[in-house]
């Protein structure tokens, strides 16, 4: 196990890094993944903060690779009571969006290229 950490790398204002784990050969990364309690959990659909909590799961999120290792997030995220669109989705973290397995930044690294080459930019 490393001693280097690589959590400052990963700047979610609404998500706390708890825990990370690199195994010997270095091939993939692991962190471990919070909602900051400092913040109220935000419904995604409405944008507005919720005032209670439904459930809490986890979900394994890959995210850009960090050197030669590939990175994946195991994110504990809430399932909230919005009063304002009468439904139970995900909060917003920031991180991932809801329902997806790959970070937003990873998905921006993905797709932005794409996007210049459909429109003939290069």
């Amino acid at each position: 196990m490393s001693a280097l950490s690589i959590s400052h790398y990963f700047p979610f204002p609404r998500v706390r890094i708890s825990r990370q784990w690199v195994p010997p050969d270095a091939k993939k990364a692991y962190l471990e993944a919070n909602p900051n309690k400092r913040f109220r959990p935000i419904c995604h659909l409405y944008g507005k903060p919720a005032n209670r909590i439904h459930s809490q799961e986890r979900r394994w999120v890959r995210d850009l690779d960090f050197g030669p290792a590939r990175v994946w997030i195991r994110c504990q995220y809430r399932k909230i009571i919005c009063s304002h669109c009468q439904q139970i989705p995900l909060e917003e973290l920031d991180l991932f969006d809801p329902y997806l397995r790959v970070t937003k930044r990873l998905t921006r690294y993905v797709f932005e290229p794409a996007k210049g080459v459909r429109k003939g930019v290069r």
